[in-house]
């Protein structure tokens, strides 16, 4: 499935944050982190995300959504 560079963006801003907050938790963690994983600048990030706990509730579904689909390939 070809995504939107928009929706590519994006899916690399989750992953980012999803590795800044394991490594960090999340109080620690801050989106200058984020950015700069990704090397791209705070307005970028806002572009997509409202906050902090705003990409953080992306990151938990998208956390959410991988283990269904591990769940549901497991052969009963």
């Amino acid at each position: 499935m070809d995504l939107s560079l928009a929706e590519r963006r994006r899916s690399e801003i989750i992953e980012a944050a999803l590795e800044v907050f394991s490594e960090k938790g999340y109080h620690a963690a801050k989106i200058e982190d984020i950015a700069t994983r990704l090397n791209i600048g705070h307005g970028t990030f806002y572009r997509y995300f409202k906050n902090k706990l705003d990409i953080f509730n992306h990151v938990v579904e998208d956390v959410i959504s991988r283990a269904t689909e591990f769940v549901s390939d497991i052969d009963p």
